[in-house]
Parts: structure tokens; sequence; C-alpha cells
């Protein structure tokens, strides 16, 4: 069972600050993923092929996938928040000794 934990019943644990060019970085790479997502420019041509049998739109799109890819890994590893993940730590570890007595 989820319950909320006071932020006095347990020591904090040491939780990574968060860079200031974190964010200026993730919109600028959420932008250029949507701008990506949009290829109005490809709509008309089938040409050129990859590897002979991929139209440009079909492996567009699966470098769009790859780029959104990248962009979700670096959100968790810029943007995570730590502090949340730390207390639901403790909470858990005081559960589980309570659950031993």
């Amino acid at each position: 069972m989820l319950t909320q934990e006071g932020p006095a019943e347990a020591p904090r644990l040491a939780v990574k600050p968060r860079k200031p060019w974190a964010v200026p970085v993730l919109v600028v790479a959420f932008l250029g993923v949507l701008v990506m997502r949009h290829d109005f420019w490809q709509w008309r041509t089938t040409e050129p092929l990859l590897l002979g049998f991929l139209p440009v739109g079909l492996w567009w799109q699966a470098l769009v996938s790859l780029c959104a890819s990248v962009f979700m890994w670096l959100c968790v590893t810029l943007a995570w928040p730590g502090h949340l993940e730390a207390e639901a730590i403790v909470a858990e570890k005081k559960r589980l000794e309570d659950k031993k007595d």
C-alpha cells in the first residue's frame, strides 16, 4: 500500500542537483524531434530508396523514432526527479523493516 511519508521521519539520501544547462538542452532536443516529426517535404516522392526497398518516408520515421529514444534517454538522465526516488527508497526500506517486526 502506498502511503505518504513525512520528511522528518527518515533521513534524506544524497541527490544529484539538476544541471543548469539541462532544461535548455532538453527544450532544443524536443523542438528538434518535433520539427523532424512533421516531414512534409518527403510526401510526394518514394525516392531515394534505402537498401533498395525502404521508401524515404519510412526510413525517415525510423530515424525520428531513434532520435525520440535518445531524447527520452536525455530526459531520464538529465531531469529525473531524484528526490522523489530517494523518498520512495527510504519509505520502502522503512516498510520492510516494519514488516520484519
